[in-house]
């Protein structure tokens, strides 16, 4: 059997012109049409500051009607043959750049950027290939070099840009963090957490220290989570003008808190601890990235807190795991966000769109991977909200008594036990 298929074309319009393009970290993921919106409505992380400027032209064709081809074409005639046309200078405004509205951060981030070192291809290519001196004087070499680097061949990963690098540290933003969720807790009540920077982490060192440098709570708890993996709405934390310090982590502290009813008053009552920590800079940059990290019994000791100090988190974490010097709840874990805070905007999340920011699991114990992917089933917390509240009549009042509960450790010398 046949069939005759008769294909009819229409004319389509063709986006001619000068286009500035933002670009992202990471390419198309194979399966949705390859579009400009699809990476942006994935989730796909931009990397600030940073566009491509391109220009869309009809083909030239000859007096045959023949689209010419520049190979074909004396390079002396390109110009007048219209198979060249001089590059227009980005002030005379001629890019259509709509698709590249700076964001609130990269409004923030543009001067930095513009007051960096500018070094040309040439000092770059020096800077990185391990070539003798000879070979880099040739231009011709230096344009393989590049032709190589950025071949990808069949057996090769391509090389992801660290969105980490972009722009060093400023003291005057300062630093976001937001605790978003846990993961297979160990326990069965509410939950909620602090952080603070260590240093100086003067929290756990008691009075007189704690006064000038104080917790950040979480408060939003989300009653639709469980007890098990508890979730917050809070979102980032603002920790504006910190010094940098090489080795500043960020310690995360979990608290149970067990709310009894007992003729009409409710009791409250801090049961298990668990905490954790992640490094905020990397050689003067700021991390910004989401990650999961994995949680501890207890409460970190003074000790601990200086020996973080001193030396990269993950290393110390890597070997106190290994010698048992810290006691890791097998599965537990929590997931942060940390931004410099001219950057937040970059790990934004919407569950409901399905655009979620990729998740930096480098802490999770190597070998351990498989528990810490899979979630224990919980209790929903809304069900365990005492009679005669509502869910955010509770809530705001959890906060309060959470507050006050841990102040009340501090305050009798309690903080580490």
């Amino acid at each position: 059997m046949c069939f005759m298929v008769k294909l009819y074309f229409f004319q389509v319009s063709l986006n001619e012109g000068a286009h500035q393009l933002r670009l992202y970290a990471q390419g198309p993921n194979g399966v949705d049409p390859l579009t400009e919106s699809c990476l942006r409505d994935a989730g796909t992380r931009i990397i600030p500051c940073a566009s491509v400027l391109v220009r869309l032209v009809k083909v030239t064709r000859g007096s045959g009607g023949k689209a010419l081809e520049s190979s074909k074409v004396p390079k002396g005639d390109w110009l007048r043959m219209g198979l060249w046309q001089p590059r227009p200078k980005y002030s005379d405004r001629v890019y259509y750049s709509t698709k590249a509205m700076p964001t609130r951060g990269e409004t923030r981030l543009f001067h930095s950027m513009m007051r960096r070192t500018r070094r040309t291809i040439r000092e770059v290519i020096a800077l990185v290939a391990s070539a003798k001196e000879s070979f880099l004087r040739s231009d011709k070499n230096m344009e393989e070099y590049i032709r190589n680097q950025l071949t990808k061949t069949p057996d090769t990963k391509t090389l992801e840009q660290d969105l980490n690098f972009v722009c060093q540290y400023s003291p005057k933003h300062g630093i976001k963090v937001a605790i978003d969720s846990a993961v297979n807790l160990p326990w069965s009540n509410f939950t909620h957490a602090h952080m603070c920077l260590n240093p100086p982490a003067a929290f756990y060192l008691g009075a007189p220290h704690a006064t000038y440098d104080k917790l950040t709570f979480t408060e939003l708890l989300d009653v639709r989570s469980t007890n098990t993996s508890p979730q917050w709405k809070d979102g980032f934390k603002h920790f504006p003008r910190r010094s940098y310090h090489r080795f500043l982590t960020m310690i995360i502290h979990l608290q149970e808190i067990s709310v009894s009813v007992a003729k009409e008053n409710y009791k409250y009552g801090l049961l298990e601890q668990a905490w954790t920590a992640v490094q905020i800079f990397t050689d003067k940059y700021c991390t910004t990235q989401a990650f999961q990290l994995p949680l501890f019994a207890g409460s970190p000791s003074q000790t601990i807190l200086k020996q973080l100090a001193r030396e990269p988190c993950k290393e110390w974490m890597e070997r106190n795991i290994r010698n048992n010097g810290i006691h890791l709840l097998k599965g537990s874990a929590i997931f942060v966000r940390v931004a410099d805070a001219r950057r937040d905007d970059e790990l934004v999340s919407d569950i409901s769109h399905n655009k979620l920011v990729e998740v930096n699991t480098d802490y999770i114990p190597v070998g351990l991977e498989e528990s810490y992917s899979r979630e224990r089933p919980g209790k929903p917390l809304e069900s365990l909200v005492p009679v005669g509240k509502t869910p955010e009549q509770f809530v705001d009042n959890l906060k309060v008594k959470f507050k006050s509960l841990v102040y009340k450790l501090y305050e009798e010398g309690n903080v580490n036990k």
